[in-house]
């Protein structure tokens, strides 16, 4: 298991390590100014890297406090389940995060081809598959914490979301993944009332 506060202090001197290898002039206030930026930016992906984790604890929440069939069962006026929504957001990370920066996936590829975008909800999921997507929500954000800590992304091929917004970096990519997820977690809930509402619960 990753440690999280070691994770934070890794984080922090690796950007320090960047910060010291950068030249500067042999001024106190340049160097101040360099500091400030190192330490504002490292705050910042913090805060999405937090904000990621705390995303997925509530996807695992439904995953785990709703029942098999709710999961699976398309409601009245959506085009897939709560499931789908759930998967497709694992998907889509590790295309946004991964494929993007020319790496390896971090999961195996049948959840990207069977979740990304344009595919259709699977309605035979077994348990086995659930209680792996479990894993899954939490050990990929994870990873994607400690793959930025060892410049795992250094290289980054711009793409333009079909939301219309312009990635040019790993951090506007981790930005834009948190707002995604958010979004399905909004359809998700959608769902989920839609669905106690047909069942008159």
């Amino acid at each position: 298991m990753i440690d999280k506060n070691n994770k934070t202090i890794n984080i922090f001197f690796q950007d320090l390590r960047t910060f010291n290898s950068i030249p500067y002039p042999k001024n106190c206030h340049f160097q101040f100014i360099k500091l400030f930026l190192v330490i504002k930016n490292f705050c910042k992906m913090n805060y999405h890297f937090q904000a990621h984790r705390q995303v997925r604890k509530n996807l695992l929440s439904i995953l785990q406090n709703t029942s098999h069939e709710d999961l699976l069962l398309i409601p009245d006026g959506f085009n897939n389940n709560m499931y789908w929504n759930i998967a497709h957001t694992v998907a889509t990370q590790q295309l946004l995060h991964y494929y993007l920066s020319g790496n390896p996936f971090r999961i195996d590829k049948y959840w990207i081809e069977t979740y990304k975008k344009g595919t259709l909800p699977n309605l035979n999921v077994q348990k086995s598959e659930v209680e792996d997507l479990e894993f899954l929500l939490t050990e990929t954000s994870k990873i994607l914490m400690k793959d930025y800590d060892s410049d795992f992304f250094s290289d980054y091929t711009p793409y333009t979301t079909s939301f219309g917004m312009d990635l040019k970096s790993i951090q506007d990519a981790i930005i834009f993944n948190n707002m995604h997820e958010s979004l399905h977690y909004g359809y998700i809930m959608a769902q989920k009332r839609a669905i106690l509402g047909e069942n008159g619960r």
